[in-house]
């Protein structure tokens, strides 16, 4: 009888390497999954926000709000050292006065403006730099992102093989079980048939006996041979003699 138990075993033994390679194999179908729907990393909120706002100021320096309220005040005192100046000279000279204003102002202007541009190119110089950063962070995540595709790819090759391996030994297992018959039992195979062997007469070389002709057991009448001397021994003689 067949070893079902042999086989039985076998298939067992094979079973945990399948399911390991098919869990294996799921697992990295699911990272790939997730990776692709979630993509790298996002950089983090505080540093968003902090690029947003360097964003936001490339290209401001005072506000507004400020570059009116310093016109205002140069124009208050402007009119303020004007009234001075004047009561001071006793009315006179008013053109004077208010060319030297104008170009105390003007100076004013140019300062203000100076510290104005002086603001934008700090602001540009923020805004390059957080920019930097954020590259730098997503390059950096894009990366840690591109490596765990790599992995979770290598999971699912390694899988897959691990899986295909295991089947494979499985399948080879069980047609050598069958080709050996359950344990060499060989109960249900058909005896392959023998092909029938040449008798051993065939085989040996015929002996020439001393008239020239071949033996009678080879069913042959050869014609006389005059190069045969008469106590001439075939070198086959000892084949002959031992059928």
């Amino acid at each position: 009888m067949a070893d079902y138990g042999q086989l039985i075993g076998g298939i067992a033994s094979n079973l945990p390497a399948i399911v390991s390679g098919l869990n294996q194999t799921k697992q990295a179908e699911g990272l790939l999954s997730g990776l692709e729907a979630t993509g790298p990393d996002k950089i983090s909120p505080e540093l968003k926000a902090a690029y947003d706002l360097s964003k936001a100021n490339l290209n401001k320096g005072f506000t507004a709000g400020e570059e009116n309220a310093f016109k205002q005040d140069l124009a208050d005192r402007t009119k303020a050292a004007y009234s001075r100046a004047l009561i001071n000279s006793g009315g006179n000279q008013s053109q004077a006065i208010w060319a030297a204003l104008k170009s105390m102002n003007l100076k004013a202007l140019n300062d203000f403006y100076g510290q104005n541009n002086a603001i934008m190119r700090g602001n540009r110089s923020a805004y390059y730099g957080m920019a930097g950063n954020v590259a730098n962070q997503e390059n950096i995540k894009q990366n840690m992102f591109n490596q765990k595709l790599i992995a979770a790819g290598q999971g699912l090759a390694a899988g897959r093989y691990n899986t295909t391996n295991a089947a494979t030994n499985m399948g080879n297992f069980i047609k050598s079980w069958y080709g050996m018959g359950g344990n060499n039992a060989q109960p249900e195979m058909a005896t392959p048939q023998q092909p029938a062997q040449q008798s051993y007469e065939m085989a040996v070389p015929p002996k020439w006996d001393a008239s020239g002709q071949s033996p009678s057991w080879m069913g042959l009448n050869a014609p006389a041979s005059p190069d045969f001397p008469e106590n001439y021994t075939s070198p086959y003689a000892p084949f002959a003699e031992e059928q």
